[in-house]
Formats: C-alpha cells, sequence, structure tokens
C-alpha cells in the first residue's frame, strides 16, 4: 500500500491578450563566458567545449519572476550535453541554479524546458536579468542552440474523477488529491480537458510519496480515441519524498501523438 498526494495541472504558454509573453535571452555579447568558443549562425549559437566547466552568461533583460518561470531553448548536440545547470543571480550562486542532469544525443532540434522555479529561491527577488547556463564537463563537444526564451506562463489545472478509480482509494481536498494503493495496476481517470498542443504541452504536478511511485504513467486521448501505449508517456522510479516536490513532462517531446487530448493518470 502507498500513499500519494497530488497537485496536477498543464503549463501553457500565452502570447495574446494582456498577459505576460515570451522574453527573448540572448547570448549576443557573451561578456562571461569560459572553456566555450562560439560562433553565431543567423539565430544559432554554436558552442565548442574547451574544457571541464564550459559556462556561458545571458545579456541583461529583465524577467518577472511571477510571470515567468521556465526557461525554454532548442538545442542539437550529437554527443549529448552532460550535467546541465542554469544560474540566476549575478555572480553565480548555486543557492540560486537550477540542475537538470543530462540531456541524451541528437541530431534534430529538441526542445529544452527548465522550471526555474523548482527552485525556492526563484521567487526571492521581484526580477532576474543575467543567466548563465553551464553545459556538461567535457572537453571537445559540439552544442547548437537557438530560441532561448523565458516563457510566459499560465496553468490550466486538471480535475481527476475521484470515482473514475482501479485498485486505490482517492479523496480530493483544496485541489490536493490523497491517493491510496490496494491492489497493482492501481489508476485514475481525470476529467476532460480542452488542451490546445500547440501551447500546451508541459505537465506538470507535485507530490509526496511515503514509498516512491515505481512507474508513474498518463495516457492522452481525445473522448473518441481508444487508449493505447502508444498515447502515453512514462516515469519510472519516482523518489521517495515527504515533502512536496515538483515533476514536469515535456509531452512534445515524449510522444509523437501529442494534440489535444483527455489526459489519464495511471
Amino acid at each position: 500500500m502507498k500513499y500519494i498526494l497530488l497537485n496536477i495541472c498543464i503549463i501553457l504558454s500565452v502570447l495574446t491578450g494582456s498577459a505576460a509573453v515570451d522574453i527573448p535571452i540572448s547570448f549576443h555579447n557573451r561578456t562571461d563566458i569560459n572553456n566555450l568558443n562560439c560562433i553565431e549562425d543567423g539565430e544559432v549559437y554554436i558552442f565548442t567545449t574547451t574544457g571541464a566547466d564550459p559556462y556561458v552568461s545571458s545579456d541583461a533583460s529583465t524577467v518577472s519572476t511571477t510571470d515567468h518561470s521556465i526557461l525554454s531553448f532548442e538545442y542539437i548536440a550529437e554527443e549529448g550535453i552532460d550535467a546541465v545547470q542554469v544560474f540566476f543571480s549575478s555572480p553565480a550562486s548555486e543557492a540560486f541554479s537550477t540542475s537538470v542532469g543530462s540531456y541524451a544525443p541528437t541530431t534534430t532540434w529538441k526542445t529544452a524546458n527548465i522550471n526555474l522555479k523548482n527552485n525556492l529561491n526563484w521567487e526571492a527577488v521581484a526580477t532576474q536579468k543575467v543567466f548563465r547556463i553551464d553545459l556538461g564537463n567535457v572537453s571537445g563537444k559540439i552544442i547548437k542552440i537557438r530560441n532561448v526564451v523565458m516563457k510566459a506562463t499560465l496553468k490550466t489545472p486538471i480535475t481527476l474523477n475521484t470515482s473514475a478509480i482501479i485498485n486505490l482509494t482517492a479523496s480530493e481536498a483544496a485541489g490536493v488529491y490523497t491517493l491510496v494503493t490496494t491492489g497493482t495496476n492501481p489508476y485514475i481517470n481525470a476529467n476532460y480537458v480542452d488542451i490546445t498542443s500547440a501551447k500546451q504541452f508541459i505537465l506538470s504536478f507535485d507530490y509526496i510519496a511515503d514509498a516512491g511511485i515505481d512507474t508513474f504513467k498518463f495516457y492522452f486521448f481525445a473522448n473518441d480515441d481508444t487508449l493505447s501505449e502508444d498515447k502515453s508517456a512514462i516515469l519510472s522510479n519516482v523518489a521517495v519524498s515527504a515533502s512536496w516536490k515538483n515533476i514536469q513532462i515535456n509531452l512534445k517531446n515524449s510522444n509523437g501523438f501529442w494534440n489535444k487530448k483527455a489526459i489519464q493518470s495511471n
């Protein structure tokens, strides 16, 4: 038996109306750069690592920590990127940084979305101006980056149907779902939500799990569609956590079937 608490939503970027808009982040001047060579090819930065501590800081910009929290960029890295870390203080401080691990090798453009709000210090000040990206710890790698922006974000809550369950009990209070597994293959259905896939593709949830979660799987499909494994995204071995911890899944990268879907949490 496992106890799990969830607070789940879809994060989306909005580019219309009076809401905040995406803020481009430039690395044109590169006044703070280390163990990196850089060539600009139009809108693409082509970095070559030359040592064990490659990093580059952005030009100054004004970013509201209330309206923006996700640093997004596209990248090509034929040998992958090791130990990616983003600093959002000047001078750089570990207390004001987010580590996201490594990115797998790719010869086509992939999107990285780094939620800086995972660090509780993100909202310690009203605005952030300079971002430093550390690109691993290996010399001789070529990494292409483009379309670096701080995404404007709103949240569309996803509600779970506490009556549509298998092998678990479920209850909800103040937006927090308490799930207790009672057998193998436990799952709960979400209520249908209208999603525009081009703008809404990051599935985010906070969780507490006293024994961790062996496999966390999300199925997404329209009301008239059928559930199948090729319309899902999977997280394995979600860590034990006694306090709230945030996880985000980029559904656009996870699965080519991502479209306007209903979402089932399994």
